[in-house]
């Protein structure tokens, strides 16, 4: 035998178990959570760059980018994740692997 084929396959298993509904409710579940924060620490109020207003301090314009990037994180990748994750789970319980 060739020693390849002695070793179990890791990255395989690694990738099993990052592409599970746990693992992607779970990436969902922390991607939500900068914009939350600064939704409560009322960072939206630094986004006003974007209509082409400075900041009046290099602080708020790292805020302002801080919770652009977060939102659009937010908006994006979250349902995403989410309905993936849920597709994945209902057909892993309709074809389970023998």
């Amino acid at each position: 035998m060739r020693e390849a084929d002695k070793q179990p396959s890791r990255p395989r298993g690694l990738l099993l178990k990052l592409l599970s509904p746990r693992a992607m409710l779970i990436v969902a579940v922390l991607s939500a959570q900068p914009y939350l924060v600064g939704q409560l620490l009322g960072w939206r109020e630094y986004t006003s760059f974007i209509c082409g207003n400075l900041p009046a301090t290099d602080t708020q314009l790292a805020l302002g980018l801080i919770y652009v990037v977060s939102y659009l994180t937010f908006v994006l990748a979250v349902p995403i994740l989410a309905l993936a994750a849920a597709i994945l789970a209902l057909l892993q319980r309709v074809f389970p692997e023998s």
